[in-house]
C-alpha cells in the first residue's frame, strides 16, 4: 500500500506539502471522508480531509477518487484508468486542471489523490 510518487511539476509552487504528501505511504485511514463529490460507474469522488498530518497538510482538503478494482476490470476499463492517472500526472499544475498530487491502492481499491481549486469550496 506504498503511494507512487508524481514528480512536481514547475507550476506546483505554493503547495510544498504535495511532495511530501506524494513521498509517504498512505493509506484510506489516514483520511476522514467528509462528502460525496461525485459518482461514476465504478468509482466515487469524496472531499476529504487528511488526519493527524505532521507534513504541513493536516486539515488540509483534497478530492479522493476511488476506484473499485473489481469493477475496473469487469468493465475492462484498466487501461483508461492508467491513461486518466498518466494524463493527471502530466499536467500537474496547470492553472485550470485540478493537480494529481499522488495515487496509492489497498487489496480492494485504486485510489488518486487530487487538489481542490479554491474558488470550488
Amino acid at each position: 500500500m506504498t503511494a507512487e510518487i508524481v514528480q512536481p511539476s514547475t507550476g506546483n509552487e505554493g503547495y510544498a506539502y504535495d511532495e511530501r504528501i506524494s513521498a509517504r505511504s498512505l493509506r484510506i485511514e489516514d483520511f476522514d471522508l467528509i462528502k460525496t463529490l461525485g459518482t461514476g460507474t465504478f468509482a466515487r469522488v469524496w472531499l476529504t480531509r487528511l488526519k493527524d498530518s505532521k507534513d504541513g497538510a493536516h486539515g488540509k482538503v483534497f478530492a479522493l477518487k476511488v476506484l473499485r478494482k473489481a469493477d475496473v476490470i469487469k468493465l475492462k476499463q484498466v487501461e483508461h484508468v492508467r491513461n486518466e492517472r498518466r494524463a493527471l500526472a502530466a499536467v500537474a499544475g496547470h492553472p485550470f486542471i485540478t493537480s494529481l498530487i499522488t495515487s496509492f491502492s489497498d487489496d480492494q481499491c485504486l485510489y488518486m489523490l487530487v487538489r481542490v481549486p479554491s474558488h470550488s469550496m
